[in-house]
């Protein structure tokens, strides 16, 4: 059996009422009617004296009303507003600074997800490899932490929960979508809307440059929205240039497939002039991947892109340098100069005051601020030597759903290519940053993941009625 997909003999049910998928005017049309007030809401709050101006509570209300009413009439439209929100969205004050305006929209979508299953739309079957090790892994998360919270090893119970809660809604983001989409042209819209998406984060960063605190490259570098930093936008941009590359073949020729190539041709500029060392390496490895593949004319010239790029950006030949020399010297250089060397000692340090202790359970969720800068460090850290080997078994089942989407044809299998290069970019960066945990990545892949799981469920019943 196909991973993510129905199980077998049983037809897919619509969760809609219909299935035809509207035009991209009343897309946009819907986009627009959702995004104006809540763009209205933050100008008040950052221009107009903040949350004590009288007009923030009238277009806070128009802004939940309009909302609720788009996903109310189709929860497909959230969908829609909730990607384009993951990659415009700054960070919102409150709760541990960490909310975005997308948790409010998906929260709207579930809850409408669940009441229609509440009213006699039966509840789609976990079937997918993913499945069995994240809850085996929360499991363990929910145990680590009640150690550590005995040990006296978690500052912050209520941030724990949070950090878990959000893992958890990373999960039902791809249970969802996958669940949800059942047309190839709403499949093709919240695919075109994802590569959008990055463009618009990194216009908004090409326009709004930030000083660089390492001034050795270029004064100013591209940033997200407001709370993000470089390394975190490229990541997050990475993922959009993968889906980008893999999505312009599937496309005729036409507006869409320029477009989807402006697109990811804007994102890539970004992630270069972002001067992130780890976004180029993570951008590297990503491509690599698509040469592995029948798109390698792609890749080819995506490389020949990047080589004229070098020669002629002195900035980013210069950073390439730099790149290269701090990581020759990283083991022995100083940590104030040197990112990667400081890298290292905060590593040996949370290694030894907070591994070394508890190797086998580990000290909990939370225990280890996820500035620690290493997904693996982290995991090791919250969860031991048990939970760390559940959390390689959670990537390779990732790694396994990747595969078998791959072995599909047709739309489903060109755009799985860009899940799996997307995934091995997040696996180069978790090495140098908490990927699998940070908002603006992870809400990103776990969307892309519930795309793909999707279009092969479509794939699959277009093949059960052809065969009738």
């Amino acid at each position: 059996m196909q991973a993510g997909t129905i199980s077998r003999g049983a037809p897919l049910r619509k969760p809609l009422r219909a299935d035809r998928a509207p035009g991209n005017g009343q897309v946009l049309g819907m986009l627009a009617l959702g995004s104006f007030p809540a763009l209205a809401l933050a100008i008040v709050v950052a221009k107009g004296g903040g949350m004590s101006n009288p007009w923030v509570l009238p277009l806070a209300a128009i802004t939940l009303l309009a909302n609720v009413m788009i996903v109310s009439s189709d929860i497909r439209y959230g969908l829609a507003m909730f990607i384009v929100a993951a990659g415009l969205s700054p960070k919102l004050p409150g709760i541990y600074d960490n909310l975005r305006v997308e948790d409010f929209i998906f929260a709207m979508v579930f809850l409408m997800w669940l009441s229609q299953r509440s009213r006699g739309v039966r509840m789609p079957p976990l079937n997918s490899p993913i499945v069995k090790p994240f809850v085996v892994l929360t499991v363990v998360s929910v145990l680590s932490t009640g150690w550590g919270l005995f040990l006296g090893m978690v500052p912050d119970p209520k941030y724990s929960f949070f950090l878990q809660a959000k893992r958890i809604e990373y999960f039902l983001i791809f249970y969802v979508i996958s669940t949800t989409i059942r047309s190839e042209a709403w499949l093709r819209i919240l695919t075109t809307l994802f590569v959008a998406s990055g463009a618009l984060a990194a216009v908004y960063g090409l326009a709004n440059p930030q000083s660089a605190h390492d001034q050795s490259v270029a004064d100013v570098r591209v940033t997200g929205p407001e709370g993000e930093n470089y390394n975190t936008l490229s990541g997050y941009l990475v993922i959009c240039i993968a889906a980008g590359i893999s999505a312009i073949p599937a496309f005729p020729r036409g507006k869409t497939k320029f477009f989807l190539m402006l697109c990811t041709v804007t994102a890539a500029a970004a992630v270069l002039l972002s001067f992130s060392r780890e976004g180029y390496v993570m951008l590297l490895g990503s491509l690599l991947v698509f040469g592995f593949t029948r798109h390698r004319k792609i890749v080819f010239g995506a490389f020949l892109a990047l080589i004229l790029v070098f020669f002629l950006a002195a900035p980013v030949r210069e950073n390439v340098h730099n790149t290269m020399g701090q990581i020759r010297n990283s083991q022995n250089d100083d940590p104030g100069s040197n990112s990667l060397t400081a890298r290292f000692r905060s590593w040996e340090y949370r290694w030894n005051g907070w591994f070394l202790k508890q190797p086998l359970l580990g000290c909990g969720v939370g225990s280890v601020a996820l500035s620690v800068d290493s997904e693996y460090v982290l995991r090791a850290c919250e969860v031991g030597i048990l939970g760390f080997s559940v959390f390689l078994w959670w990537l390779a089942s990732i790694g396994q759903q990747v595969r078998k989407l791959q072995r599909n044809r047709g739309f489903a299998q060109m755009i799985s290519v860009g899940l799996g290069a997307a995934f091995v970019g997040l696996l180069i960066q978790g090495s140098v940053a908490a990927s699998f945990n940070s908002i603006r990545t992870m809400e990103p892949f776990w969307f892309f993941l519930g795309l793909v799981t999707a279009a092969v469920a479509i794939q699959r019943q277009k093949a059960l009625q052809e065969a009738k």
